[in-house]
């Protein structure tokens, strides 16, 4: 393993051969969806195997470490230019970090451990936000997150949830490691010696359009699902399994929609299909939650992206 611990500068970075496609926590979720046209058993199945809470959070952890690392490492780099070339290494570990924070809040909580995890990862955005002044992002934060819930306020003040949340969320972090298994096999963690793979990710043209098609699919099986469960005539087993996909349904549709929003535009057409996607969502009726998620996402995105063009032309000046 390259030690990083040892490293003055990014001058110091090394990068290391690995070849392999990045899939972020929103990517990760998306593939779950059904093969084919769906039906209520695949999309309850989707339910089974979505990734653990705490496994998610765990990664946006290494992640924001990442990010840390190298702002530290750039802080003490007398190349510019270097700087500004390397600025895609940053930009694709803050959009894993960000990705992993929404996956937080789209995915179900299981337990009071995940409804802890949840809350602090919306704490954590709130609190970001308010240091920035930026008011509009922390109130989307805390319905994105619940944090007005009793659920999810009871699991913030319980002690034993803070312990065996805060354990485990670092138990597991410290754990991680950058795999160097060469097949492509989900979401795994990623540092900066990794940095033509995690130029890679950013580079490449998310088809956004895409992934538009592929919201309004899932939300058209979600208000199909939720229309057939006003049937009263309905049998347990069955209504528990249009009320878990329903619930799939709707999860593949925010993570694509997430993405969407996180994901920077390229050109006119991807500004199109952002604006389509927002104002899609803004005009759905369902829980304020989700649409809270929703635009949280993209706000994110646009204050991502704003920040990484005016970092890029304060490096232009400082260079020329």
């Amino acid at each position: 393993m390259t030690d990083t611990k040892t490293k003055s500068s990014l001058t110091d970075v090394k990068e290391e051969a690995w070849n392999v496609s990045i899939v972020d926590e929103l990517d990760a979720i998306s593939r779950e969806r059904p093969w084919g046209d769906g039906d209520a058993e695949s999309y309850s199945l989707v339910m089974g195997k979505l990734p653990s809470l705490l496994d998610v959070a765990a990664r946006g952890r290494y992640h924001a470490g990442q990010v840390e690392r190298f702002l530290d490492l750039a802080s003490r780099t007398e190349d510019h230019g270097l700087i500004q070339r390397r600025l895609p290494w940053l930009l694709a570990l803050t959009m894993l970090n960000h990705a992993a924070t929404l996956g937080v809040a789209i995915l179900p909580a299981r337990d009071t451990v995940d409804d802890w995890i949840r809350g602090d990862a919306g704490e954590s955005v709130v609190e970001a936000a308010k240091r920035h002044q930026n008011q509009a992002t922390a109130e989307l934060a805390r319905g994105a997150f619940s944090l007005d819930t009793p659920t999810v306020n009871a699991a913030l003040e319980s002690p034993r949830a803070f312990i065996a949340g805060a354990d485990r969320l670092l138990a597991v972090t410290n754990a991680l490691v950058p795999s160097r298994e060469v097949e492509d096999s989900g979401t795994r963690v990623h540092w900066l010696e990794r940095g033509s793979t995690l130029a890679d990710y950013v580079t490449d043209h998310l088809d956004l359009e895409y992934r538009l098609d592929s919201v309004t699919h899932h939300l058209r099986w979600a208000d199909r699902f939720a229309a057939e469960l006003e049937d009263g005539e309905l049998s347990p087993a069955h209504r528990d399994r249009l009320g878990r996909a329903q619930a799939g349904a709707t999860i593949l549709a925010l993570a694509d929609l997430a993405r969407i929003g996180l994901w920077p535009a390229r050109d006119p057409g991807d500004h199109r299909v952002k604006i389509q996607a927002r104002d899609l969502m803004r005009a759905r009726q369902g829980p304020d939650r989700q649409k809270a998620i929703v635009e949280l996402a993209f706000l994110i995105g646009d204050q991502m992206q704003a920040g990484f063009s005016a970092l890029t032309a304060r490096l232009s000046e400082a260079e020329g």
